[in-house]
């Protein structure tokens, strides 16, 4: 019964109206990897299949900087622009390219036009090194590393999904 109610409650036999369906497209249409790590005893030092590919444990091992999932960002898109001023119509200062940025989380929540409390219109970010600085209008152009993943792994010669969460 309470698999019968998992899949009636998430729409799992309906994928055009499943938020789970959905949620899982937009993270496997991000990319993904082959890593190393899964979440099992026995499965940690084994290969797996991990979506997106932004939260490798490869970008982990950069011992030059700390990488909160919270506030750090991957750029995934080419020429995406960075503003002197969170407006539209402000100076273009800079443009991001599959750069990393971490974000400025009491400036951006200084901002009058992120008033609301589920949605950042937009964000205060830096290039990891600190080197330019600026807002960005935030949107599909961008991929918080706390954001949701997938994973998948060889369980008894079988694959299965053994992850998809928010980080934390």
């Amino acid at each position: 019964m309470v698999k019968t109610n998992f899949i009636s409650n998430w729409r799992l036999n309906e994928p055009a109206n499943s938020l789970v369906w959905r949620n899982m497209l937009e993270v496997i249409e991000l990319g993904g990897i082959f890593d190393i790590g899964g979440l099992f005893s026995g499965t940690e030092y084994d290969t797996v299949f991990q979506f997106p590919y932004a939260n490798s444990s490869k970008l982990f091992k950069q011992p030059e900087f700390d990488f909160d999932p919270h506030t750090t960002i991957i750029c995934l898109n080419e020429s995406v622009p960075l503003y002197k001023s969170p407006n539209i119509n402000s100076e273009i200062v800079d443009s991001h390219t599959y750069d990393i940025l971490s974000m400025d989380y009491d400036k951006t929540n200084e901002e009058i036009s992120n008033e609301s409390p589920v949605f950042w219109k937009w964000i205060y970010v830096s290039r990891i090194d600190n080197s330019i600085k600026g807002w960005i209008l935030y949107g599909k152009d961008f991929y918080f590393l706390g954001g949701r993943q997938l994973i998948i792994e060889k369980i008894k010669n079988d694959y299965k999904i053994t992850g998809f969460f928010s980080y934390d």
